[in-house]
């Protein structure tokens, strides 16, 4: 599901993770900074970061897919980075 599909584009990051919160069990971005302006360890949802080129679906996919090979690695209140 997406922010926009969830009805929580309209949060700022900090809102939005306050808000699924206890709701979702992980947390997909490819924010590269996430990381430095959120304090992950506060909420109680496992973070992937996929680092890819951009956010268009054909840069997303590779690594997308990489990420489901990892997803045994997931870990609440951390951060798992898939290139």
């Amino acid at each position: 599901m997406t922010v926009t599909d969830a009805g929580l584009s309209s949060y700022t990051n900090g809102q939005l993770l306050r808000r699924i919160d206890g709701q979702f069990d992980v947390f997909i971005t490819v924010d590269k900074s996430i990381q430095f302006q959120q304090d992950l360890a506060a909420y109680d949802i496992a973070f992937v970061l996929l680092r890819s080129r951009s956010n268009d679906i054909a840069d997303v996919e590779p690594v997308l897919t990489r990420f489901l090979t990892r997803v045994d690695e997931l870990k609440r209140r951390a951060l798992l980075v898939v290139e």
